[in-house]
């Protein structure tokens, strides 16, 4: 909020100013609260995987429009939808069930630890606090339903504080760009030619 009221007087300042030359005292102030607007806007903003379907693009837009202007509360709903959806997105992949015995759709925990359990089975992770922490992230995002059930703008609730909604919107955000860069990663490893590695070590035995 604070990065959009002073670009908005930077905005002012240029109009008022006109096309003229500009002293450099005048120069110098402008170039040092565009700075702090570049600061400030750098705060305010999340990193999510990057999506080319139309829907997830207009909710990631929406996320990351909510975040700029300083309303972390109201993304804590788009972001679950998001989530939701990129999540089933990754089950599909993987063949992963993304509905219970009965049709009905699994919840956002559900389909992690539908992940968590694939991952764990393939061996994506080299490390066992990586290990743990997909673990934790079942957790947590059984906390996240909560929140956007009872304390989100996804029905008439009391929204969170600002400083816990940004805080949360921030660890579910990082959870799903480490998921995005597994994957990636896991991609790239997969579409090497198979006899690459094996012809190479020949190479190397003459």
């Amino acid at each position: 909020m604070v990065a959009s009221l002073l670009s908005g007087l930077l905005d002012y300042f240029h109009s008022e100013m006109g096309s003229g030359p500009w002293c450099d005292e005048d120069i110098n102030d402008y170039r040092q609260v565009e700075g702090i607007v570049e600061r400030l806007s750098a705060m305010n903003t999340v990193s999510l995987p990057q999506q080319e379907s139309g829907d997830l693009k207009l909710i990631l837009n929406e996320i990351e429009s909510n975040i700029r202007e300083g309303n972390p509360e109201l993304a804590i709903d788009r972001l679950h939808t998001f989530s939701a959806q990129f999540f089933r997105k990754i089950c599909q992949k993987h063949k992963l069930p993304i509905v219970n015995d009965r049709g009905d759709r699994l919840p956002l925990d559900g389909l992690v630890g539908k992940l968590r359990r694939f991952y764990e089975q393939n061996n994506y992770f080299e490390s066992e606090f990586c290990v743990i922490a997909i673990k934790n992230a079942i957790s947590l995002f059984t906390q996240y339903n909560y929140l956007r059930n009872n304390r989100s703008a996804a029905h008439p609730n009391p929204l969170l504080q600002k400083v816990e909604a940004e805080y949360a919107v921030k660890v579910v955000a990082d959870t799903l760009m480490f998921v995005d860069e597994i994957e990636k990663s896991k991609d790239e490893e997969n579409s090497l030619p198979y006899n690459s590695f094996s012809q190479i070590d020949e190479e190397f035995l003459f």
